[in-house]
């Protein structure tokens, strides 16, 4: 695979950048953290309207920062 341009971080701005990189023609990489999970598989406090649910959950956060 071939990427014009390699975004590191799907932050709000890591996104927003590789969007308009993307719209231009570009051929966008976008690298997150966290694991690869399936549409079907999402954990119910991330698809809650609640985010405080997510945001409370301590399996969400990285310990060592």
């Amino acid at each position: 695979m071939v990427f014009d341009y390699i975004v590191v971080g799907g932050g709000s701005s890591g996104c927003v950048m590789a969007s308009r990189l993307s719209a231009y023609g570009a051929r966008v990489l976008l690298i997150e953290a966290g694991p690869d999970t399936p549409p079907n598989a999402i954990p119910d406090d991330i698809q809650d309207g609640d985010p405080t649910r997510a945001y409370l959950n301590p399996g969400y956060r990285w310990q060592s920062l």
